[in-house]
């Protein structure tokens, strides 16, 4: 069987030929696939690596920002305060507790925001100067630790003075505010001022530990100005809110600091089990930053998989109509052998034995030529999809409540523009499995087919 299927390869010179190409090809194409596959897993690996192990919870407003268009479409106005706190489902302090008991959780950094009237001194108006009228508020965010806002550390715009100091979770009555808002109203560090909600209620007093000032100078996001934002204990923050902090409170975001950044997704998958807010979409793990960076390797990974399987399927098919054509013409070889007493199993096996002897030289010389073919594909691949995803626009709701509704293009995103692709032996050996699967499913109906011969009724016709 195995000399007549050597035979068999080597007398048939043509028939060889065209399905070592066809097998060459089809090796290239699964190497090319699994190995840009690869690649991709392999740099959102590093992506996720260098953005470091943090991640935070917040409430998905994606819902509310749909509603807040369409409200705007219909009515010209958009809905009352009211309306859209009941639409936002809020972090309950037993949830983002029970969340940092994970045990991928080294760290974590809970932050409260709100909206409150400045007393003893004035925010500032939209051109930089004081504000008079005392209408626009003062932007507050009370949080345990402050440097480890986004706004602060390596990534963050804002910066505190050289003699600025922080506070911790356990301090009480102590502010950090703008450097800009400070010279303003003539205050200094050590200075005092008193802060008040909208409803004229739960007045406190604050002492300035810190100023900051901010590599965007001064700015306006929509109804916000920067210098108008201050920075107090979360405790002290829930109480202007009018929430006891010594019971259950809610918060605005949780921020997670993971023993591992590659533990995100367990983490993010552990706690979408064990909580039915993030399960049904009502909070949400914000990961923008990595979702924006890794978008073109996970559009060139789809697409990968898609060639994949249209390559696998293709392959089978026309490798079987190939080898039903091809036992057409040895029809009469096939009776010769069943008339000598030459099982059909035996038969079956000899053509697929003859498919893995060319498969073996088409793939082995596809080793050669992949890492170039794979390369070439790869770099095209994450090229047109970075060019795609810095062309694209994104709409992003900022300020009064979400209100204002503006065009941000997503030019400062840094893609990963490169991916390292080379195959490895394991792509090799996945490929090689493919393969195998490939002619293994291609040999399968043909096989029925020798089956159905009878030697008497091929020789007669013979004759």
């Amino acid at each position: 069987m195995f000399k007549r299927s050597w035979i068999s390869v080597i007398k048939n010179k043509g028939r060889t030929i065209i399905l070592a190409i066809l097998l060459f090809v089809i090796a290239n194409l699964v190497l090319s696939s699994i190995s840009i596959k690869s690649a991709t897993i392999e740099a959102m690996d590093q992506a996720r690596i260098s953005l470091g192990p943090e991640i935070t919870l917040t409430t998905n407003k994606t819902d509310l920002f749909d509603y807040i268009r369409a409200y705007r479409d219909e009515y010209g106005t958009r809905p009352s305060t009211e309306e859209i706190n009941d639409l936002l489902t809020p972090i309950s302090s037993e949830v983002a507790y029970e969340i940092a008991e994970s045990e991928y959780v080294t760290d974590f950094n809970f932050s409260f925001t709100t909206s409150t009237v400045a007393v003893g001194f004035l925010p500032l108006n939209d051109v930089g100067t004081l504000d008079y009228t005392n209408i626009n508020k003062i932007s507050v965010t009370g949080t345990y630790n402050p440097m480890l806002l986004d706004q602060f550390g390596d990534s963050g715009a804002y910066e505190l003075t050289l003699e600025s100091t922080s506070f911790s979770g356990s301090d009480q009555g102590v502010i950090i505010i703008s450097e800009t808002l400070a010279f303003q109203n003539d205050l200094v560090i050590g200075d005092t001022l008193s802060l008040i909600n909208q409803e004229g209620l739960n007045e406190t007093g604050f002492i300035i530990v810190g100023l900051f000032n901010s590599e965007d100078a001064f700015e306006t996001t929509g109804k916000n100005i920067i210098d108008n934002e201050v920075f107090i204990p979360l405790n002290d923050a829930l109480s202007i809110n009018g929430q006891d902090y010594t019971s259950d409170f809610t918060i605005t975001t949780a921020k997670y600091y993971l023993d591992d950044p590659l533990n995100i997704d367990l983490f993010v998958e552990e706690s979408t089990l064990n909580h039915e807010e993030i399960s049904s979409g009502a909070l949400t793990f914000n990961d923008v930053n990595y979702d924006a960076i890794t978008a073109p390797l996970q559009s060139v990974a789809s697409f990968s998989d898609i060639v994949l399987i249209a390559v696998v399927i293709a392959a089978v098919v026309i490798l079987t109509l190939l080898i039903i054509n091809t036992l057409k013409e040895r029809k009469y070889e096939i009776g010769v052998l069943l008339s000598l007493g030459e099982d059909k199993v035996k038969i079956s096996l000899q053509y697929l034995i003859e498919l893995l002897l060319i498969a073996t030289v088409a793939f082995t010389l596809a080793i050669a030529t992949s890492n170039s073919i794979s390369g070439y594909l790869g770099d095209v691949l994450i090229e047109n999809e970075v060019a795609d995803a810095s062309t694209e626009t994104t709409d992003t709701p900022k300020g009064g409540g979400g209100g204002m509704i503006t065009l941000t293009p997503l030019g400062d995103v840094e893609y990963i523009d490169e991916i390292d692709v080379s195959v490895s032996f394991n792509d090799f050996l996945v490929t090689i499995a493919l393969g195998s699967m490939i002619i293994i499913l291609s040999s399968a109906i043909p096989s029925l087919y020798i089956t159905r011969f009878q030697p008497k009724k091929i020789l007669s016709s013979r004759n």
